[in-house]
């Protein structure tokens, strides 16, 4: 049975937080899509991290890509802080936040057909069996994904997690919306503490990456 999307998939912050997070996209509603051009004072290409952690992944794409516009999602607000600090000290234009459930974004907040990139790194596996239907990728993930990507939009995975992986690339390999298209690989600049662990501890990274290939009015 699928997952639904959270009741309240906002999490907000008091308003002098706010004052403190000035990259911080706070939505005005919960169910209306973002006014990018206005978010970010241009258009421009746009690419979404979901799940930016610490944001050293976010911010060295960010940095090397001043041409695109990037938003991180981030649930927890002390590493929302983490990337506004590296917003600050990197003097990245080009970066904006949401403190917004992944699943609920992409459904609700970033436009269609908006997305260039996407990128899901690392996400919780859930390993146990009863606790598998809280997993990110899911069908109504995969379709929000369809919508929000461009036409040869990318959405790029990758986990320490084998059986994870597994299972996603699967999914997105009978998917008739996507097809499997060169490998995303992060640079050394890109690599989050997370990554960096891994690749010390040798454990193996399964990564995949697939572009969208059927628009939605197909």
């Amino acid at each position: 049975m699928e997952t639904p999307f959270r009741t309240n998939p906002i999490y907000h912050v008091p308003h002098l937080e706010q004052n403190r997070l000035p990259d911080l996209i706070v939505p005005q509603s919960e169910s209306c899509a973002l006014d990018l051009d206005a978010s970010f004072g241009r258009s421009a290409p746009l690419e979404v991290d979901i799940g930016s952690g610490k944001g050293r992944f976010v911010a060295a794409r960010a940095a090397a890509f001043p041409e695109h516009n990037f938003i991180a999602i981030e649930r927890q607000l002390r590493r929302v802080r983490s990337v506004q600090s590296k917003v600050r000290q990197h003097q990245l234009s080009n970066l904006r936040m949401l403190r917004v459930e992944a699943s609920h974004a992409l459904a609700q907040l970033i436009p269609d057909d908006a997305m260039h990139a996407c990128y899901v790194f690392f996400p919780d596996p859930w390993p146990k069996r009863r606790h598998a239907s809280r997993r990110l990728f899911t069908e109504t993930f995969r379709t929000a994904l369809w919508k929000k990507l461009q036409i040869d939009g990318c959405i790029n995975f990758a986990t320490d997690h084998q059986e994870y992986f597994d299972f996603v690339e699967a999914q997105l390999l009978a998917d008739h919306r996507f097809e499997r298209t060169e490998t995303f690989v992060t640079s050394p600049e890109e690599q989050s503490e997370f990554e960096q662990l891994f690749l010390e501890q040798e454990k193996p990274i399964g990564r995949c990456s697939f572009k969208k290939i059927v628009a939605p009015s197909a």
